[in-house]
């Protein structure tokens, strides 16, 4: 089956996930969401399944969304040190589907795109806010929305562990480890049964505050269908505290991205929580010296894309205002279509929520 056809019948895993699911924020649950009945074990995301129950499961998934709408109390959170781990975030009101906001759950390929990108800061488990819920969660959006690539940030050691088990049949790590001894929370999975992988590495930072977090991690890829290459690049920059490292990351990161280009000739796209908007001259210098472009900002096709993408967990992000999570791209890819997934599921996962772009790639040089 191609990957079009899966993305259609994948978009039905994350509905059944909701009607499966525990409504409201989901952190500190056990109820498994993916596997039938609440068990409080995790098993693998059967697609079959899914397709069957979900025609049975409507009504019910009309009062989840329903039970979904009604606020909770709010909460802000505060930039946080990596070093020092975190009570949970406070709970905020959920989204209403009738607020503007498209919730597809779920999204076939764009007509004319090859590949589609995902870019998701999954909120480590060594902040304090456990994974129970939260893991399954991430997989069924990963399985409904079927990217090719998908950079994350955060992934510490156990979520290495539930998402191995959970998409282990289709998804595989580039690295887990930073090559230096240490883990990699800055990491890229990709769907083997659409990609090849043709070459990969970790560059670490000459300059940040962590070895484990500001890096970058890359591969090389073919895809199965047409032959094409590209390269994807993950990343995630320091925060606000050591803002300076920011513009050595970025000009790094831009050679990486040219070296690249340079050496196999194919489109190059990253992704990131670069802990800064497209308007700070940090980021601005990075798309400059790597000539590339900002998703969000360029694609007129877009869903949501007047959100940000960070927010309270289990809240709504707010409108008009710029995001620190970006997916940029050289302009031999052309971005078809570009999403901010709010469904209200995903919104339990992070305080970040993930981003997709589809591309149409440029014939290999």
């Amino acid at each position: 089956m191609t990957g079009k056809g899966w993305r259609m019948i994948a978009g039905t895993v994350f509905m059944a996930a909701v009607v499966w699911g525990v409504s409201g924020c989901g952190l500190g649950g056990s109820a498994n969401i993916v596997g039938g009945a609440a068990s409080g074990e995790t098993e693998k995301i059967n697609v079959a399944e899914a397709a069957d129950v979900l025609e049975a499961t409507s009504e019910a998934a009309t009062s989840v969304a329903e039970a979904a709408s009604e606020p909770e109390p709010t909460g802000e959170t505060e930039t946080t040190d990596i070093a020092e781990p975190v009570g949970e975030p406070e709970k905020s009101e959920k989204p209403d589907p009738a607020s503007g906001a498209e919730q597809p759950g779920g999204l076939e390929l764009t007509d004319g795109a090859d590949i589609r990108i995902m870019s998701f800061n999954i909120l480590a488990a060594r902040f304090g806010v456990s994974l129970d819920g939260r893991a399954e969660k991430a997989a069924a959006a990963i399985m409904a929305y079927r990217p090719d690539v998908v950079g994350l940030q955060e992934a510490d050691e156990g979520w290495y562990d539930r998402l191995e088990l959970l998409l282990g049949d289709t998804y595989e790590f580039l690295y887990k480890d930073n090559l230096q001894g240490g883990i990699n929370l800055t990491t890229v999975i990709y769907n083997t049964e659409t990609l090849s992988l043709v070459d990969s590495g970790v560059d670490i930072y000459t300059k940040g505050d962590s070895p484990i977090y500001r890096l970058m991690t890359w591969g090389v890829f073919e895809t199965a269908e047409s032959g094409r290459r590209f390269a994807v690049v993950d990343t995630h920059w320091d925060t606000n505290k050591h803002a300076d490292y920011r513009f050595a990351q970025a000009e790094e990161m831009s050679s990486k991205v040219l070296a690249l280009k340079e050496e196999y000739g194919c489109p190059v796209i990253c992704t990131g929580d670069f802990n800064t908007n497209r308007l700070s001259g940090e980021f601005k210098q990075f798309l400059k010296q790597s000539r590339m472009k900002d998703a969000q900002a360029n694609v007129e096709n877009a869903m949501n894309g007047g959100y940000r993408s960070q927010h309270t967990i289990c809240g709504m992000p707010d409108h008009g205002k710029t995001s620190i999570d970006h997916i940029t791209y050289t302009d031999d890819a052309d971005a078809r279509f570009f999403m901010v997934i709010l469904d209200p599921e995903v919104l339990d996962v992070s305080d970040h929520c993930p981003l997709i772009t589809d591309f149409s790639l440029a014939e290999d040089e």
